[in-house]
């Protein structure tokens, strides 16, 4: 039998500011660009864990898990603070979604019992994205890495992410 562990409200909260909110209040917003090339413009970029909804439409309110090396379990359900921005990347797009774009954002976290770690994002856009780009999250939290990052399944409304330009 495999310990799981729930980021639950009550055990995680992890204050989750929406990502552009928190480049505005951090500074950290002129790091948001759609590559690390200089020639290139300043992107704002909102993220969500999404949730499917009837017809071809996500909201925001979704749930992703990832797994430890000891087969232990994260699931992410509410709300992070975001401390910092390691790395944002984008590629590919969402032809029936005006602004949503895949990609990667690495980002710094602090839970709610104190605890640090790197919760990584990742959104594999149906047009123009990389066979390399995974769907869902992986996390870091204290001294355990949850790598290993639950795929979508068809009929099961978990582990699907989306990102979306503000500008």
């Amino acid at each position: 039998m495999t310990a799981k562990y729930y980021c639950k409200s009550s055990i995680v909260r992890v204050a989750l500011l929406l990502l552009a909110l928190t480049a505005c209040i951090t500074g950290l917003a002129p790091l948001f660009s759609s590559s690390a090339r200089a020639d290139t413009t300043a992107a704002h970029i909102r993220w969500d864990i999404i949730t499917i909804v009837p017809g071809p439409f996500a909201q925001p309110g979704g749930i992703a898990s990832a797994l430890a090396n000891d087969g232990s379990q994260i699931t992410i359900t509410g709300s992070y603070r975001i401390t910092g921005l390691v790395r944002w990347d984008e590629k590919g797009t969402f032809p029936q979604e005006v602004n949503a774009v895949g990609g990667l954002a690495v980002l710094r976290v602090e839970f709610s019992d104190g605890d640090h770690g790197v919760l990584t994002v990742s959104c594999h856009a149906a047009s123009g994205s990389d066979p390399a780009i995974f769907e869902g999250i992986t996390m870091s939290k204290s001294f355990v890495d949850y790598w290993n990052r639950e795929a979508p399944v068809g009929g099961v409304d978990a582990n699907r992410t989306l990102f979306h330009r503000l500008d």
